[in-house]
């Protein structure tokens, strides 16, 4: 049980299904600490999926988003960044590390491999600030939201409307949300059982599409939502 490093072994895992994680094992070990990285490949008993037609918009969110806009992959960094730090300051643990970020770098941004990541910004048009984010995977017409954060109440809320917007304006077929969490239900995702979900995988993984979007604001929004 080992950390794996080879960007291929994250590319095929995901194409077919599973998501790869970042994990430790801490212990004492003759007097000393001893920590073990090691990959973790995951795939639920029931996947949250959630299909464009089911998406829930709360009026809430919809007054809120107006101060927003959504970018792809203007800030790779700056998301992992805050992704990280939001999690470990919640949960003291962030799976998607620094080292499965080194270990999948060649995959980021990267259309033509058979699975590529990306990054979702949320900006605050007033600060200029990246205030919610997503890292996520296409394959195919697929997208994996794997993790994210948000530090302004309701930005989470905004993003995850204008990200669903987004991936069906873009030809995702499928939003992959991995476990199942009641927001994520609240959105309007399903919960599929494994052998319906990989059936999904498969239909989906060899549909390329062009993923991306210059901005995506509150104006865009009112239109898609008519």
């Amino acid at each position: 049980m080992n950390f794996i490093k080879d960007p291929k072994f994250y590319e095929y895992s995901l194409y077919a299904g599973f998501i790869p994680m970042y994990n430790t094992i801490n212990l004492i070990f003759k007097g000393k600490p001893w920590k073990k990285e090691y990959t973790l490949l995951k795939i639920h008993k029931k996947r949250a999926v959630l299909f464009f037609e089911d998406l829930v918009i709360h009026k809430t969110t919809k007054k809120k988003s107006q101060k927003y806009i959504l970018t792809i992959d203007k800030d790779f960094n700056s998301v992992f960044e805050k992704t990280n730090s939001y999690h470990i300051k919640k949960n003291n643990f962030c799976w998607f590390s620094e080292s499965l970020k080194n270990a999948i770098s060649s995959l980021i941004k990267k259309s033509k491999k058979l699975a590529s990541f990306h990054s979702i910004e949320l900006w605050n048009k007033n600060t200029g600030e990246i205030v919610a984010g997503d890292i996520g995977v296409v394959i195919g017409s697929r997208y994996l939201s794997m993790t994210g954060f948000y530090s302004e109440n309701g930005s989470g809320s905004v993003l995850l409307v204008f990200l669903g917007k987004v991936l069906q304006k873009l030809g995702i077929k499928a939003w992959d949300l991995g476990m199942d969490l009641p927001y994520k239900r609240d959105l309007g995702a399903k919960l599929l059982q494994k052998n319906t979900f990989l059936e999904i995988v498969e239909k989906t993984r060899n549909q390329k599409i062009n993923f991306k979007i210059d901005r995506y604001e509150y104006s865009d929004f009112l239109k898609d939502i008519k």
